[in-house]
């Protein structure tokens, strides 16, 4: 399929927050042949602009963040090991024996391994107590610190993504790193294509953020940059589909369709706007769960509070164990999702922004 060998590509970039240009690359490319205008920020998200039919139209703004969680070099250890500090969530105990990617300062990537004190060097007190990202080396095979800074030309600052190799699981499913969120970007991607190739009454706004996983800092710069009438966020939903989650009924189920977010600690959706999707999908016959989240945020924490407010929500392709190693997906999810948003939009008009 056209669109995993895309999901692939993207999974497989270098892109941890504030060093997001392999995917950047990426974007140019799949989108270099299309009748757009791209727009700059000053902190390097990218946005590509369908032009409508009408003047001084309104503004419709759809984001999906381009970067993903990984580390920054902290500093060097006499004999040759490297401290590093998360970029972005991570659940500790997934790390301990994982590899990684260290782009280094002449742009090379090298391979490394995330390690601790072992199990046999440990007092019994200490054998059973999680470890923290405090108590973590990561062995690129040097020996020495002169040997790291000056051959191996890593020296903090150096960033670091999971080293991970997209897999195709099943007929539907597929397992990478960062599909949190180059799920959405995927998908950004597509209906960019789409909408360069038909009349549409309203100017399109596709921005690609950087630094989501950092506090949503491309998403500000956007949102103050275009000025949007009315938002979408395309996310990767954390899924709640695993034994041993309290969630009843579950709402991030792979396989189950889009997800429709409607609220989390930092967004709550406008109800008008969530009952016209909602009534979109059923509509069109479109997979679907809603969700309300306990935890959690997106580009629309920045994005619905900018200006004088902009009427936002997030749709999202739920995702098993984001913000590790390692996501599964389903990519009847991912269909679901880009058909969902291709209709809202299609049904925008005057009206329907007035009335939010």
């Amino acid at each position: 399929m056209k669109e995993l060998s895309l999901i692939e590509t993207l999974s497989n970039a270098f892109g941890v927050s504030g060093y997001e240009d392999e995917v950047k690359d990426i974007i140019y490319k799949e989108l270099e042949n299309y009748e757009l205008e791209i727009i700059k920020d000053n902190l390097g998200s990218i946005i590509f602009k369908s032009k409508g039919m009408e003047q001084d139209t309104k503004k419709i703004l759809i984001t999906a963040h381009i970067d993903e969680v990984g580390f920054i070099t902290e500093r060097i250890t006499p004999d040759g090991l490297i401290k590093f500090l998360p970029i972005g969530g991570w659940f500790e105990q997934t790390l301990l024996s994982q590899r990684v990617i260290i782009k280094n300062n002449k742009g090379d990537k090298l391979n490394g391994m995330i390690l601790s004190i072992p199990k046999h060097f440990l007092t019994d007190d200490k054998k059973h107590k999680p470890l923290g990202i405090a108590d973590m080396f990561i062995d690129i095979g040097a020996t020495s610190r002169a040997e790291v800074e000056d051959d191996f030309q890593i020296t903090p600052g150096c960033p670091i993504v999971p080293d991970s190799t997209f897999t195709q699981l099943s007929e539907n499913r597929f397992m990478g790193k960062a599909l949190d969120d180059r799920l959405g970007v995927a998908i950004l991607i597509q209906i960019l294509k789409e909408f360069s190739e038909l009349p549409h009454k309203y100017d399109i706004y596709g921005a690609f953020t950087v630094q989501e996983e950092v506090g949503a800092r491309g998403a500000t710069t956007v949102a103050n940059l275009i000025k949007p009438d009315i938002a979408l966020i395309l996310e990767a939903a954390p899924s709640d589909d695993i034994p041993g989650i309290p969630s009843s009924p579950l709402q991030g189920v792979l396989g189950n369709g889009c997800q429709i977010r409607l609220y989390d600690p930092t967004m709550l959706v406008n109800p008008k706007l969530a009952k016209s999707i909602i009534n979109i999908a059923e509509e069109e016959n479109i997979e679907y769960q809603i969700a309300v989240r306990r935890s959690g945020g997106t580009d629309g924490k920045q994005i619905h509070i900018s200006n004088y407010g902009v009427p936002t929500i997030v749709l999202g392709v739920p995702s098993r164990s984001i913000h590790s190693h390692n996501s599964i997906a389903d990519i009847n999810d991912y269909y679901s999702t880009l058909k969902l948003a291709i209709n809202f939009i299609n049904q925008i008009n005057d009206d329907f922004i007035e009335s939010l």
